[in-house]
């Protein structure tokens, strides 16, 4: 009989699967944790120290990081920022009790969740961050750029320029604003954008696409209660503004590093 995990590489091999990096500091929990996400298509890599985060982070990149806030006794703010120094990948934080959004946002991550939760429901979160997969270039020479007004991205490094100058996005705005660059001006609506960014349409999803759609706004705009390019559409969605035609290209390099921190 052949080995079970000779088959799963096999069919890893034909048709990737999305991997999750698993920061947790009991076996028990890890064990508990991998198995959820297997069973949501999430293939995990464990970690049980934060050296082995900053490690595995160094060397490979994640759908999306699963990360024990107490792991190694690490102050969480610091952990988390050692994290954001070396990756964009989102991050589904774990901790002993509820925190506030303020505190969540205060961290840096993507989502919370106790880690009383049970693992099935962290692995739907774990998913839901981790976004639909993305789809795969027509060739090794594929042109990726986007450009719209002043705004350049790089999907392939996660990279962006306003006006030439280098904006750091977290992996959910990131996606946002891609969505709204590739829909060339239109509009596009609040369950479209949460569909692109988070992989579901729940319309209750609106109130999470317009907070991260006023953060955009401070990274981009002069004034942004007075939005200039990332317009609302009273009852209908987000556009840009109709300047795509006067692209600013990126630093005449042609060369720009994505982004370390969020």
């Amino acid at each position: 009989m052949g080995s079970p995990y000779g088959a799963a590489s096999l069919a890893t091999a034909v048709q990737p699967v999305p991997r999750a990096l698993l920061a947790v500091s009991r076996v028990q929990q890890a064990i508990a944790l991998a198995r959820a996400l297997l069973a949501v298509r999430l293939l995990p890599m464990v970690a049980f120290t934060g050296s082995d985060v900053h490690a595995y982070l160094e060397v490979d990149s994640f759908a999306v990081l699963v990360l024990h806030l107490p792991l190694d006794d690490y102050e969480p703010a610091l952990l988390v920022a050692g994290v954001r120094r070396r990756s964009l990948v989102p991050i589904l934080a774990l901790g002993p009790e509820r925190l506030p959004g303020e505190r969540i946002n205060r961290l840096r991550c993507d989502g919370y969740a106790p880690d009383t939760l049970p693992p099935a429901a962290v692995a739907r979160r774990a998913v839901e961050l981790a976004g639909p997969p993305p789809t795969p270039s027509r060739g090794l020479g594929a042109r990726q750029e986007q450009n719209w007004g002043g705004l350049w991205m790089d999907p392939s490094r996660r990279a962006a320029c306003w006006h030439g100058q280098a904006v750091s996005l977290t992996p959910m705005q990131f996606r946002l604003l891609l969505a709204l660059v590739q829909a060339a001006g239109a509009v596009v609506s609040p369950v479209e954008l949460s569909r692109r960014v988070w992989g579901t349409d729940l319309a209750d999803d609106t109130e999470r696409v317009v907070a991260h759609v006023r953060r955009i706004r401070r990274l981009l705009e002069a004034d942004p209660s007075h939005p200039q390019f990332l317009l609302t559409v009273r009852g209908e969605g987000f556009r840009l503004a109709d300047d795509g035609l006067s692209a600013v290209p990126p630093p005449s390099s042609g060369r720009v590093e994505a982004p370390r921190g969020v």
